[in-house]
């Protein structure tokens, strides 16, 4: 009876050590955000994120530096709004309706503050526009993310000055 309870034991032992371990089966190719990813297909066991947002560009003589958690875009109907802020100079914003990558586009409206003054794309007394293009130079329409170059010209909406946003580049920003 001692031997049959032995080999009972024992048999119960290596059966419990038998048990299947199940992995967690890590898919950064399956275009879907699951496991551990930050985003989709990418962070936590898959290779790393892209770097965060960023938007530049030179105001008149100024340099607008965007912060990385508040520059985005998002859509108005066709059109995508891209967005920016700086912590030391306010906002800066422009629109357009997007086309292919690396072809320019004209903005339909754009928006910053120079000098603690608001200025925006319009027209002067002459009836001549204020002008501006955006190209997109890569978009990853999985993640949803763009990056480009821009440019404009906008008018002080409290009076005839003029300024232009040149020089401008956005990398990363997501759009939604």
């Amino acid at each position: 009876m001692k031997n049959l309870l032995l080999v009972i034991f024992s048999l119960a032992v290596t059966i419990s050590s038998c048990e299947k371990t199940v992995e967690k089966v890590v898919n950064c190719t399956n275009q879907i955000k699951d496991n551990d990813e930050k985003e989709i297909d990418c962070g936590g066991s898959c290779d790393p994120c892209p770097d965060p947002a960023t938007m530049t560009c030179d105001i008149n003589s100024y340099s607008f530096v965007g912060v990385s958690d508040q520059t985005y875009a998002g859509r108005l109907g066709p059109s995508l709004r891209v967005y920016s802020y700086s912590y030391s100079s306010g906002y800066l914003n422009f629109m357009f309706l997007p086309h292919d990558v690396n072809v320019p586009t004209q903005l339909t409206t754009g928006n910053f503050i120079y000098n603690g003054e608001s200025y925006t794309m319009g027209q002067n007394a002459s009836g001549v526009y204020d002008t501006g293009t955006v190209v997109i130079t890569s978009i990853d329409t999985l993640r949803q993310i763009m990056s480009g170059t821009f440019g404009f010209s906008a008018r002080r909406t409290t009076g005839s000055s003029s300024a232009q946003a040149t020089g401008g580049v956005f990398t990363n920003v997501r759009y939604h």
